[in-house]
């Protein structure tokens, strides 16, 4: 199963409340290695974010849903609870943090009032600053409390995110597709032909099939005047006689239409100063 890594990042804790802690884990430097590894076949499953509650849709992730069109086949939302680690257990010597730049934002607030002198660096994850961290006495890192304890570091302050209910929702990819549960999630990409008259159709249809949409997230097209790509979470799986009618009378109106999965939605965990989503 690929995340992205190092060891102690919350997409870590997250794979493994999914999977169960014997799971076989590969973590990848990038998320574009993350994707990449699931597509050349190098891993049967893959954990990435794609969405936090304070800081909203992470991009790259639907970026490279776009491109590699993996199944999505489940999801994991985690509370988010960051922690400041040093080496030192403290602040003294230090003059900068470390942290995925999500983590970075969502801490925004606290690190302006505690800690203004820090320089805030961005890296690729939660689980990398860590391991910087435990490296450069100088720097300090936002990670989770698995991190402080991998990589021997330990907690200056808990609770820093600025949002009390922070959390982050987690794609799993790869595998089969899950059969209906009766409490499930559908995922789409589409391109609407001509804009504003499309996306009034789509509402209207799913206001006349009383389908809710859970989540909504626009792309600009990679070549000038492209059209914007569209992803979009409705509830209920694909297979629902509802949802499957509602796919029917979307499909001539909505260019590219494509069901990326069908799966059980995730129950929130909380998950005190657990590895922060960075991801």
């Amino acid at each position: 199963m690929a995340f992205l890594g190092p060891a102690g990042t919350f997409t870590e804790a997250a794979a493994r409340q999914y999977f169960g802690d014997a799971v076989r884990t590969d973590a990848r430097d990038t998320l574009d290695g993350v994707f990449t590894a699931l597509s050349q076949g190098e891993t049967d499953f893959a954990v990435v974010p794609i969405e936090n509650s304070t800081e909203g849709t992470v991009t790259r992730t639907v970026d490279l849903l776009a491109h590699h069109a993996p199944p999505i086949t489940g999801e994991i939302e985690q509370t988010v609870v960051h922690c400041l680690l040093s080496a030192g257990g403290s602040l003294e010597g230090v003059d900068c943090v470390l942290g995925h730049e999500q983590a970075l934002a969502q801490c925004r607030t606290w690190l302006d009032t505690h800690a203004p002198h820090l320089q805030r660096i961005a890296v690729s994850s939660n689980g990398a600053a860590a391991r910087q961290a435990a490296e450069q006495a100088h720097c300090a890192a936002i990670a989770g409390e698995p991190a402080a304890l991998r990589y021997q570091l330990l907690i200056v302050a808990r609770a820093i995110q600025d949002d009390p209910n922070n959390r982050t929702r987690f794609l799993v990819l790869g595998g089969p597709s899950p059969e209906p549960t009766g409490d499930d999630r559908t995922s789409l990409s589409f391109t609407p032909n001509d804009g504003t008259d499309e996306l009034a159709h789509l509402f209207g249809v799913l206001a006349q099939r009383q389908i809710g949409m859970l989540w909504l997230a626009v792309r600009p097209g990679r070549a000038p005047g492209s059209p914007y790509r569209y992803f979009a979470d409705l509830s209920g799986h694909a297979h629902d006689a509802r949802v499957r009618a509602a796919l029917d009378d979307l499909a001539p109106a909505l260019s590219g239409l494509r069901v990326l999965g069908a799966y059980p939605r995730g129950r929130l965990n909380d998950a005190a100063c657990a590895p922060s989503p960075g991801h």
